[in-house]
C-alpha cells in the first residue's frame, strides 16, 4: 500500500505512503475485506451513503450465522434505530442521534476532504440492515431484529436477496 499512486485534484500523480498520511490511517482503513460486497453497497448507497431512500434485500452469513434483511444506508439505519428506541429531545437515542448524525458529516467531510488531496478513499466497515432475521448455522431459533449492523471483516458470505427460512 506505500507504493500506490494516487492522483490529486490537480491531476498530479505521485506515490502515495500511508506513514505520510495526516489521517494516520490502518491497511484496515484502506482496504475491504470484500471488495465485490464494499462495490455493491457504494452503487446502491454511495461511498458516503448519500443514498438515503436506497433499500435492498440482502442476506449474508456473519460468523455461522444467516442474516437475511433490507441493507439501508447508515443515516437510514441511525434513524430508525433511534426512533426505535422512543427518541425524543432530551432522552438517550436523542443524543446518540445527534451524535451518530454528527460522525456521519464528519465522515463525509473526511472524504472529500482526502478526495481533493488525492488521498486513498477510506473504506466502509459496517453494512446496516433493517427487518433482519438471524438464523443459527443449525437452523433453530430464528431472531428478528428491527435493525442490525455487521462489521464487514465479520461476514463470510452474502448474496443479493432475501433468504427464506423454513422453520
Amino acid at each position: 500500500m506505500t507504493d500506490a499512486e494516487t492522483k490529486a485534484a490537480d491531476g498530479e500523480t505521485k506515490k502515495y505512503n500511508i506513514a505520510e498520511d495526516p489521517d494516520e490511517p490502518t491497511l484496515e482503513d484502506l482496504t475491504s475485506p470484500d471488495l465485490t460486497l464494499n462495490d455493491v453497497l457504494d452503487v446502491f448507497f454511495g461511498t458516503g451513503e448519500e443514498a438515503d431512500d436506497v433499500e435492498i434485500p440482502l442476506t449474508l452469513v456473519v460468523q455461522g450465522l444467516v442474516v437475511s434483511g433490507t441493507a439501508i444506508s447508515r443515516p437510514a439505519w441511525v434513524r430508525g434505530l433511534t426512533e426505535s428506541g422512543g427518541e425524543t429531545e432530551g432522552t438517550v437515542t436523542h443524543a446518540l442521534r445527534l451524535r451518530w448524525e454528527q460522525d456521519q458529516v464528519d465522515s463525509v467531510a473526511m472524504r472529500d476532504r482526502r478526495i481533493e488531496a488525492g488521498l486513498p478513499s477510506l473504506t466502509r466497515k459496517f453494512v446496516h440492515l433493517k427487518d433482519a432475521s438471524l438464523m443459527p448455522s443449525g437452523g433453530n431459533g430464528r431472531v428478528v431484529a428491527p435493525y442490525f449492523r455487521a462489521r464487514l471483516s465479520e461476514i463470510g458470505g452474502w448474496t443479493l436477496g432475501a433468504a427464506t427460512f423454513n422453520e
